[in-house]
């Protein structure tokens, strides 16, 4: 669910943007609605800000995005584009979310381990017939 809440979020994003650049309006003459949060899935009002990227391709955050997201000097940062867009979220963030992923499958061991022991199961017994036969055709 958080993969599609963060796409439907980026593209209203997305959207907003174009529709203000091809307006011409200016960003205090809109009114912003609430957007679900893609991780928590919480409404929450959304904030835009404009940067540009510098000759080195550097481009800062603003002040209050990185105190709103917590990000600090330092912080490893995870960014994801999706060819038209990109999202920063703090590494953390995105190891939470994995763990909450994650916790939704069952504790000791996958599906997977499970095949390939029943797998491994029938060849032994394939195997062992196949042993007998081949005794029982030498006459053993």
């Amino acid at each position: 669910m958080a993969a599609s809440g963060i796409a439907g979020t980026t593209k209203v994003l997305d959207g907003w943007l174009k529709a203000v650049a091809r307006s011409k309006v200016r960003g205090s003459d809109i009114q912003m609605t609430s957007l679900p949060n893609p991780t928590t899935g919480k409404e929450h009002a959304m904030q835009t800000e404009h940067a540009k990227p510098g000759p080195d391709g550097r481009i800062v955050i603003p002040a209050n995005l990185r105190h709103e997201l917590g990000f600090k000097p330092g912080d490893a940062l995870v960014l994801e584009s999706d060819c038209d867009s990109l999202l920063v979220r703090s590494f953390d963030a995105v190891i939470r979310e994995t763990q909450e992923y994650i916790r939704q499958f069952p504790a000791g061991g996958s599906e997977v381990d499970a095949l390939i022991a029943e797998r491994r199961a029938e060849a032994a017994v394939e195997l062992a017939a196949e042993r007998e036969a081949d005794a029982r055709a030498r006459g053993e």
